[in-house]
């Protein structure tokens, strides 16, 4: 639609029929899509900020079925409108909401694509584009807001504003620490061999704990993430673990021998004092542990 062009009533009900139509059947025909899907995505994403409020709750409804079904796609092309100093900035920050979006009403479609949404999120706060951390801090910081409340995998620690994630194995099982203030990676923490599904910071961001209930057996570790001290120093971004407790296997939904998505939601690890956590695990126990 333009000033030039605008739609017309018929025009608008049609259009908003189709959006629904393509939502409710992504996930049938997405296969048939090949290459086409990016496309597709972002011009879901451009039709949900149009002034047509039928047309753009459709094009929205539509777009967040897409990024349930499609998500690396749906955050790939986010990004990439985010990122697109040649758009619009309501284009630009309405990318960044259209995740919180996805995050808040199917989250655990997302669990995959954690790792790339972090690193897109955090490269809108670069501070050496001024004017792109400028017009998007208020939607990266509720993107990561976000994350956090949702994913037991991701952790911020706003004093030092470290902010990390837990991957896969696809992603060799890392956890990267990310500092907020230069948009970097400051850690990479390299221990486990299965999908890292819960992390935390304890108070003072000296130490990180971190979960993974698919590795056999399922281990808790404690590393090291002071920013002082000579093995920090010689380590360089590279993390240190300094503790690896092995847990007994948990009764819990899999599906292929993993853990569902749902049941990997409700990991959690909590310090509950400088050196000790409480640890919550997928089939609902909760136990104590100390570095």
């Amino acid at each position: 639609e333009s000033k030039e062009h605008p739609l017309s009533s018929q025009e608008i009900v049609v259009s908003s029929l189709a959006a629904e139509l393509m939502g409710k059947g992504f996930f049938l025909w997405r296969r048939h899509l090949h290459d086409r899907v990016g496309p597709l995505i972002s011009k879901l994403h451009r039709l949900s900020l149009i002034k047509r409020a039928a047309l753009a709750g459709a094009a929205h409804r539509a777009l967040l079925q897409a990024g349930q079904s499609a998500p690396s796609s749906f955050i790939r092309q986010m990004g990439n409108e985010a990122l697109n100093l040649k758009s619009q900035g309501r284009c630009r920050s309405g990318a960044l909401f259209a995740i919180v979006a996805l995050v808040k009403k199917y989250p655990s479609s997302l669990i995959t694509a954690l790792p790339s949404a972090v690193q897109i999120i955090i490269k809108c706060l670069d501070p050496s584009a001024p004017a792109l951390r400028k017009s998007l801090l208020r939607p990266s910081t509720a993107a990561l807001h976000a994350l956090v409340q949702n994913y037991p995998s991701v952790t911020f620690h706003q004093k030092s504003q470290r902010f990390a994630v837990g991957t896969s194995a696809r992603s060799s099982s890392v956890i990267v620490i990310y500092d907020l203030r230069t948009a970097t990676k400051w850690r990479i923490l390299s221990g486990h061999s299965k999908t890292v599904t819960a992390v935390s910071f304890n108070p003072s961001a000296n130490y990180l704990a971190s979960y993974s209930p698919d590795e056999n057996p399922p281990t808790l570790k404690f590393w090291e993430t002071g920013s002082h001290g000579f093995l920090t120093n010689f380590l360089g971004i590279q993390g240190q673990c300094i503790k690896t407790i092995e847990m007994p296997p948990s009764v819990l939904p899999v599906q292929g021998g993993q853990a569902t998505s749902e049941a990997l939601l409700n990991n959690r690890i909590v310090w509950i004092s400088p050196k000790m956590v409480k640890l919550r695990r997928e089939d609902g126990t909760v136990t104590n542990h100390s570095i």
